[in-house]
């Protein structure tokens, strides 16, 4: 004996239909995915300072130096709406190493964590990179070479130039003081994409 169709309970259909209104509306409201997530924009830091100290002061005597490093940028990302393209970050680096005047700049890995400015998250980006330096009319200039593998842009290639003004000259004239050199600053310019 069958029942009529009319006399049959509604919950199963009721409930089917409050499902699909919630998954509905739980895809309608939900967030589009963010540019920091899907990793397909990029940035471009032409504008930056870069100040770097070690204490005691380098000479031409290997010795060991904490190093304080600290840069900011003032951004412009690319493939975002124009209300957000501008954007500043920050850097700062404080370790200890050995080495002296002829060995400046480490051929080592370093590490450093990249600090955004906007609300996006992530709010930060890990930095790895390997530094080269070139002296240039005076100044040198420090090539830093690397990938983004952690956080905001997590497995785009960076690069992030110093020129630290009349470094090369300093180098010839301080290096071999009994104080060293203590400081250098200079512009700085940051780029990570695809």
């Amino acid at each position: 004996m069958s029942t009529p169709l009319a006399s049959r309970p509604v919950y199963g259909s009721c409930f089917t239909l409050a499902l699909a209104a919630v998954l509905f509306g739980m895809t309608l409201f939900a967030p589009a995915p963010s540019k920091a997530h899907d990793n397909q924009e990029s940035v471009a830091c032409i504008a930056g300072m870069h100040h770097a100290t070690w204490s005691p002061g380098v000479t031409d005597s290997p010795a060991l130096h904490t190093v304080t490093a600290d840069t900011t940028w003032t951004c412009q990302r690319k493939g975002v709406p124009s209300s957000d393209v501008t954007t500043s970050a920050t850097s700062h680096a404080t370790f200890s190493t050995s080495f002296s005047c002829d060995g400046l700049f480490s051929t080592e890995p370093t590490t450093w964590t990249i600090v955004w400015s906007d609300d996006r998250g992530p709010s930060t980006s890990t930095f790895v990179f390997v530094a080269k330096a070139a002296p240039s009319n005076g100044n040198m200039i420090v090539s830093a070479d690397g990938k983004i593998t952690g956080g905001r842009y997590k497995g785009q290639d960076a690069l992030a130039q110093f020129t630290l003004a009349n470094l090369a000259a300093t180098l010839s004239n301080q290096c071999a003081t009994p104080t060293g050199i203590t400081s250098v600053s200079g512009n700085a310019s940051l780029s990570i994409s695809r």
